[in-house]
């Protein structure tokens, strides 16, 4: 990182902002093109958890190319001064692979977390759980910045 007096080394500080942030852009790369997706997400353990149809191009992707970069943005706002503009913001950004999950159970359970991100938990019925993908992202590694013009 360039600018390392805004990197964040800390990994409570990282996961603070993982647990924070509202938006996740997950980043693929299906051999012709890149190709980023924003995606509501859970995290926890390392992992972050998406939900999507069972279908679509993402899937193509990652069935076929399961690594993966991400990031996350938090606390964004625009910082203006007498002579120059900037922005405060957290982010975190990170690698890893992707898996469908396939389990019914540990569908569930990554559900809850995802949707724990942004509301509490209920109970799935079975067809809502059937026709649903899960994915987990085990996170390898990552790295957060943080910017901040007092």
């Amino acid at each position: 990182m360039r600018r390392t007096d805004k990197e964040l080394t800390d990994r409570t500080a990282i996961e603070d902002i993982l647990r924070h942030a509202q938006v996740c852009r997950l980043a693929m790369f299906d051999g012709a093109e890149p190709y980023i997706v924003p995606l509501n997400y859970g995290y926890t353990d390392g992992c972050l958890y998406f939900h999507s149809a069972l279908q679509g191009r993402k899937l193509d992707i990652l069935r076929q190319h399961p690594r993966v970069c991400f990031e996350v943005s938090a606390d964004m706002a625009l910082v203006r001064t007498a002579k120059s503009w900037s922005m405060d913001y957290d982010c975190v950004i990170g690698w890893g692979e992707v898996e469908i999950v396939e389990d019914a159970s540990a569908k569930r359970a990554a559900l809850d977390v995802l949707v724990r991100h942004y509301a509490e938990p209920w109970n799935y019925p079975a067809a809502t759980v059937d026709r649903t993908c899960v994915l987990c992202l085990r996170i390898e590694r990552m790295t957060g910045k943080r910017s901040r013009h007092d």
